[in-house]
């Protein structure tokens, strides 16, 4: 890739400039108050069950918050028993051709039961073993106990009987979840995993999350995660610019599925949040699960896959920038026997930039198929579709310092514009060979194309035009990608293992075309370019294959139920051939090993220990002045924490103390100026706290609190050595509550809140500091039967703050924006 390159994908900054170094940290206090009250409070609410109590009949009269779509009866009990973690007997003559308005609110399994089937002549029995049936309500002479069995006459043995079981329906790593709380994760080990099990912190943002909070963005799905800055650069609709524990960008390095999300220089895919089912973030390195990658974590988006039960959602919703759009959200099985399921998402949305002048439209299409030829084997194939296209000025709003401290439009009309087109297709296998031994496999084929003109302000004439550069970008990335691996379960001893051993293989071909050149002057006062616009000619800048090759080995080992011992392994082959020249194509290599070794200590009462270590690489393309090919930048992060889920309380609790370290980075070479050499460091350190919770009283609830300290190390310019990482807050505070008021108060109604806070940000020659800004949430929504009508706002008190200031460009952070959501779902 050529050095001097105008790379408007990534703001334009020194190279050397991000190198940082790690100083101890001495986090400020009042955030721990705030979220030690919270955590305190959640715990509180955890009483562990008395001695020799039975746990089925003692998690019966816990209260916990479920929420019931309206559907048929069967669909409704069968959610509420998987919900509930109880087993369910269903006459099916009792509830055929009857329908539900649905549950919300928090109850114990017997109240529960009771409001959904309030109104139908049944009542759900408990029998002594803690198994439920349901009956018919007896008549009005006779009497009913809640702890005898159903009665076995020889008519109910004759009728069909529908039996719902906990374990069959227990959460997975992909399927949807109710509430904020996911207990399983498939990110931090590849395999289907209980998140208390995984010695490296871990976020999960859920569907109900998302939908709450009335994300538009990946970027804003993790805004009130910890060790994440969203939109470090303000709002891009181009990208999802963010900073992972200060340490890593993660434009071009996210995940979807476990795959990479890869694409060409500037033809970087955008993930539309509607699609997902939950968004996950594994926080610091993780080259030994997904090969070369940021050290800071890997943010992985995990599609929203075939249902086995029907469930659908048509929703329409508009607000300020005149956003206007339309989604649906089908699902379910295709035939009676559930072995072929569908899914298809879609949407489309239109709206106005804070640019002014922009406006973007954006589709999204992206169906699904499900196949499950037997109880050993299931194929999902999928497949989108997204169409992006700004016209206008699409880089992000900004203040132009030299010109007054004000936005410059200098846009040629009908020329400005960004339009990126990006499709895929994949398949998933996932096939029980043996009972302790299956296949994965993960394949997908993408393309991204794009077509990007902008005109930048260059400077200010002394007739008071404004002097203009002109930009043209063609680029063009496709993507094939395959990762298969065995997964074995086998046991030593006292020690029970699962061990993954795989192959993931990918190759990227790229075409960037680049035109550059000045453009007409532009006059303020007319809006328009004075004289003839010449647009700038595209020529070949960059063309290459690169080609990422990685075997890999990792093993889980439980010794009895109460210590997790993880170690893992990989070696990655990563070569780049440059075509940019047709008469002589250039050969990069690199190799890299990465590990990770971790423990967890599983004790009574919910609360885990752990400790882990873990590195990472990204290779590096280019020379140093002697023509030597830069070795990859590697990253290595020691990582203490402690997670708590409270019995009796679906919630889970966090706190982790990380170290990072990231070498061979590359830095002006001291003695050639044009050229740099591999000796920056950077280090980042810090301390992050979580907490997620469904409770009792409808209350859903994601908080979190984060200590950054991200330094340069080392460096060939000692001025830059102990400098803080631009961009990055030292301190930040995220919390959001929802509150779905109990029936009695106002049936339907719920409300929520969020407050997000980050401390003052530097740019990255530490000479300026952009002050720090505590924004907040809020959402109102009343549902009725089937129908839910919602109100969101972002930054509800319109507080107007800079989100970044570098290098003569301050970014303002998003404006108040009022969003209005209507919903209808159906069975």
């Amino acid at each position: 890739m050529p050095k001097h390159r105008h790379n408007i994908a990534k703001q334009p900054r020194p190279r050397q400039a991000a190198l940082r170094r790690v100083r101890a940290f001495a986090p400020a206090r009042h955030p721990f108050a705030m979220l030690g009250l919270a955590l305190g409070c959640l715990a509180g609410t955890a009483t562990p069950p008395a001695f020799g109590q039975q746990p089925a009949l003692a998690a019966a009269e816990v209260a916990r918050s479920f929420s019931i779509p309206p559907g048929t009866l069967d669909q409704a009990l069968n959610r509420l028993a998987a919900a509930a973690g109880v087993e369910l007997a269903v006459d099916a003559a009792l509830t055929r051709g009857k329908t539900s308005t649905g549950l919300s609110g928090a109850y114990t399994v017997p109240e529960a039961f009771g409001k959904l089937l309030r109104g139908h002549g049944l009542q759900a029995v408990r029998g002594t073993g803690g198994a439920w049936s349901l009956r018919a309500m007896p008549a009005p002479n006779q009497t009913s106990s809640t702890t005898s069995p159903a009665p076995n006459s020889t008519n109910d043995t004759m009728l069909p009987v529908v039996r719902v079981k906990a374990d069959a329906l227990r959460e997975s790593a992909t399927a949807p979840v109710t509430g904020y709380v996911a207990a399983r994760s498939s990110s931090g080990s590849k395999t289907d995993s209980a998140t208390r099990e995984i010695p490296q912190a871990i976020s999960v943002v859920t569907r109900d999350s998302l939908d709450e909070r009335g994300v538009s963005s990946l970027a804003e799905s993790l805004e009130y995660a910890p060790g994440f800055t969203a939109l470090a650069y303000g709002h891009d609709d181009r990208y999802d610019w963010s900073i992972a524990r200060g340490i890593g960008e993660t434009v071009g390095s996210n995940f979807r599925d476990g795959l990479k999300e890869a694409g060409s220089v500037y033809a970087i895919p955008k993930l539309n949040p509607y699609g997902a089912e939950r968004v996950e973030f594994l926080r610091g390195p993780a080259s030994v699960l997904f090969g070369s990658n940021i050290p800071g974590g890997a943010v992985n988006f995990i599609t929203k896959r075939p249902t086995r039960e029907s469930q659908h959602e048509f929703r329409v919703r508009g607000g300020d920038l005149n956003r206007l759009g339309v989604a649906t959200d089908l699902s379910g099985p295709v035939d009676q026997s559930g072995q072929l399921l569908y899914r298809l998402v879609a949407s489309q949305e239109r709206y106005d930039l804070p640019t002014p002048g922009a406006t973007k439209s954006e589709r999204y299409f992206a169906p699904a198929l499900t196949l499950r030829p037997g109880n050993d084997t299931e194929i999902t194939l999928l497949a989108s579709y997204q169409q992006d296209r700004i016209d206008g000025d699409a880089y992000p709003y900004s203040y132009y310092e030299p010109l007054g401290n004000a936005y410059i439009p200098v846009v040629e009309k009908g020329w400005d514009r960004f339009n990126r087109d990006q499709w895929s297709a994949g398949v998933l296998v996932d096939h029980r060979i043996s009972a302790n031994l299956a296949l994965h496999s993960r394949t997908r084929y993408s393309r991204a194309r794009l077509d990007y003109r902008i005109n930048f302000a260059n400077d200010l004439l002394d007739n008071g035009l404004v002097e203009r550069a002109a930009q043209h970008i063609k680029d063009d990335g496709k993507v094939w990608q395959t990762d298969n691996y065995l997964e074995a379960k086998w046991s030593l001893g006292q020690w029970k293992n699962t061990t993954i051993a795989g192959l993931d293989l990918s190759l990227v071909r790229g075409a960037e075309f680049l035109g550059y050149g000045i453009a007409s002057p532009y006059d303020p006062a007319t809006g328009q370019g004075v004289g003839s616009f010449v647009p700038p000619t595209p020529a070949p800048t960059y063309v290459a294959d690169t080609r990422q090759t990685g075997l890999y080995v990792q093993n889980q080992a439980k010794l009895d139920e109460r210590f997790v011992l993880l170690v893992g392994g990989r070696q990655d082959w990563h070569r780049i051939d440059n075509k940019t020249d047709p008469t002589a194509t250039t050969r990069e290599k690199s190799d890299a090993f990465t590990g990770r070794i971790g423990g967890v200590w599983l004790l009574p009462l919910g609360i885990s220990p752990y400790v882990s270590y873990s590195t990472s690489f990204q290779p590096q393309g280019g020379v140093n002045y002697a023509g030597e090919r830069f070795k990859p930048t590697t990253g290595r992060q020691y990582e203490v924490g402690l997670r708590y889920e409270p019995v009796g309380v679906n919630a889970q609790l966090s706190a982790a103390v990380f170290d990072i370290l990231r070498q061979n980075v590359p830095t002006t070479d001291p003695d050639h100026r044009d050229f740099s050499v591999q000796r920056g460091e950077i280090g980042s350190r810090g301390l992050e706290l979580e907490a997620s919770a469904s409770l009792p009283k409808g209350i859903d609830l994601t908080a979190s609190y984060s200590y950054t300290d991200a330094r340069v190390k080392r460096d060939t310019d000692p001025d830059l050595v102990g400098k803080w990482n631009g961009s990055v807050p030292r301190h930040k505070f995220g919390a959001w509550v929802n509150w779905r008021l109990p029936s009695d108060m106002v049936d339907g109604l719920s409300i929520g809140v969020g407050a997000r806070h980050s401390s003052k940000i530097p740019d990255y020659d530490n000479t300026r500091w952009v002050a720090g800004v505590t924004l907040f949430d809020a959402r109102v929504a009343y549902r009725y039967a089937q129908w839910e009508l919602a109100v969101n706002a972002r930054n509800l008190l319109d507080k107007v703050h800079l989100v970044n200031c570098s290098y003569g460009s301050c970014y303002p952070g998003d404006r108040r924006e009022i969003l209005g959501t209507l919903t209808y779902r159906w069975q």
